[in-house]
């Protein structure tokens, strides 16, 4: 429970510092590098993100058996089961190694029209740096899973935590130097790579596990793939959505609207980790419930408890970017990006109905039933990345936010939660009758955001910052008056009395 309660408290402090590096370094960066650089580098972290859905859902097929033998003390299993994932991820290397070769050898046809002859040289270099990182980290990629399997958060997050204040450490000065995209993706390769090293160093020396390469039988082994099948589904369906908007920019527009349509991604990324930062760590304790007593209504209590905690904290962020979105952008990217507001605004609302369930995926997950949720979402993402191609000839950016809203509420959230209901048994009508009891808190602070933008013109930073925070200490109180349980009110005032002692 100590890891799990200093597990989620890191974990915010990693999102509070990867958002905090993120305004500070990206301003940076996007000086530094220029608007068509960084739409290179982007465009090329987009394509690649494409072949990452290799890893076939194995990461969390690590965490829930792994977690499911050591509950059952099967330690000889465990090892075996840890070698097999050594071996398949091997071979995967190898498979990305062919398919990125392949692609490599066809990219300037892919990118002549859109850019010319030196931007294409240049994604090229980055992409080749890009796919030999990608070769390097599945195999290494074991023990990331193994050391949240055993519920040893804190050393994940510390690591994690470094990793982030590293990047802009390093890259800052070769970007006052002189360097460019290609100096950034070697950085954030070697730090990758540092990263899992220290993870597997951490597996051996301190978890005192052993890889173990004997047989496996057949048996475990068609579970296995079909469970993870399911998962990469998933995965591949959430990197296609997140990537099909810029590489289709890429293909139509060139690396300008990237960037810009980039910077509402990178908005909307960070808005997704305040819901996913919780959730994630669930998925062990998850699976050790499903043997429990009334395991699906301990499930829909989960559900809800952790449902609610997040959707405390995103509507802060998206009621937050709602008034001051556009004014931060101005001071933060530049007038240049001042599009991504509208772009980040558009997915933003649908994006925060979906991340407050994000725990029933990791319900589906440990009770190994994904199978219906990853097949409508490859029909969704199947169908976002032919309408954006239609949108984005006519919108732009624009045409890809609202095919990726769209889908978004058609799979993720009208889908879904039918399937929650009633196949999965979650009670999903408490659970929005829960979330629905905010609607006071929401009209009182849409009535206090519009006063204030209103009465204070945020035409500096300090104004801004300044408003941001009266913002939020309305916001906090009125949550605690109008919307928190007594649990939500207990959890507060804990985490209050410890910060004072």
């Amino acid at each position: 429970m100590n890891q799990i309660r200093y597990g989620i408290i890191l974990s915010y402090i990693s999102l509070a510092l990867n958002n905090l590096v993120a305004i500070i370094y990206t301003p940076v960066l996007l000086r530094y590098l220029g608007q068509s650089e960084y739409g290179l580098y982007s465009l090329v972290t987009s394509v690649i993100a494409y072949l990452t859905i290799l890893d076939l859902g194995l990461g969390n097929t690590i965490v829930r058996y792994s977690a499911l033998y050591k509950s059952e003390g099967q330690i000889k299993k465990l090892y075996d089961l840890f070698g097999l994932f050594i071996k398949i991820y091997l071979l995967i290397s190898g498979l990305v190694l062919i398919i990125g070769l392949g692609l490599y050898s066809n990219l300037e046809n892919y990118l002549e029209d859109s850019m010319d002859p030196n931007e294409v040289e240049r994604a090229k270099i980055m992409y080749l740096f890009l796919i030999g990182n990608l070769a390097v980290t599945f195999p290494l990629s074991v023990f990331p899973s193994i050391i949240t399997a055993y519920q040893k958060f804190v050393f994940a997050k510390t690591i994690n935590i470094i990793r982030i204040l590293l990047q802009p450490v390093i890259m800052t000065p070769l970007l006052l130097f002189g360097y460019k995209a290609i100096a950034l993706v070697v950085v954030v390769t070697a730090l990758n790579i540092g990263t899992l090293i220290a993870n597997m160093i951490y597996c051996l020396l301190k978890l005192k596990i052993k890889i173990r390469f004997g047989k496996t039988g057949k048996g475990i082994i068609k579970e296995i793939f079909l469970f993870s099948f399911y998962i990469f589904l998933g995965v591949a369906v959430d990197k296609m959505n997140w990537s099909t908007g810029q590489v289709v920019l890429g293909l139509i527009s060139g690396p300008t609207s990237v960037a810009v349509y980039a910077v509402g991604i990178q908005i909307l990324l960070c808005f997704f980790g305040f819901a996913s930062s919780i959730s994630g760590i669930f998925l062990p304790r998850i699976t050790e419930m499903i043997n429990q007593k009334n395991s699906i209504e301990l499930f829909s209590n989960l559900f809800i408890k952790i449902g609610r905690l997040q959707y405390i904290l995103l509507l802060l962020v998206f009621l937050g970017f709602v008034f001051f979105g556009e004014s931060f952008i101005k001071f933060w990217a530049g007038e240049d990006y001042i599009d991504a507001y509208a772009i980040s605004l558009i997915v933003m609302l649908p994006l925060m109905f979906t991340s407050i369930q994000h725990t029933g995926v990791l319900i589906l997950q440990a009770l190994n039933r994904q199978k219906f949720r990853s097949i409508i979402y490859f029909i969704i993402a199947v169908i976002n990345i032919l309408l954006s191609w239609v949108l984005a000839k006519r919108y732009g950016g624009y045409g890809c936010a609202i095919s990726f809203g769209i889908c978004m509420c058609i799979g993720n959230i009208m889908i879904m939660n039918v399937y929650f209901s009633k196949r999965l048994g979650l009670q999903i009508i408490r659970f929005w009758k829960e979330i629905c009891e905010s609607k006071y808190l929401v009209i009182g602070m849409i009535i206090f955001g519009f006063a204030l933008i209103k009465l204070i013109i945020p035409d500096t930073v300090a104004k801004l910052l300044l408003d941001i925070c009266i913002f939020m200490a309305i916001y906090a109180g009125m949550s605690y008056c109008f919307y928190m349980n007594q649990y939500e009110k207990n959890l507060i005032r804990t985490i209050v009395n410890r910060i004072i002692k």
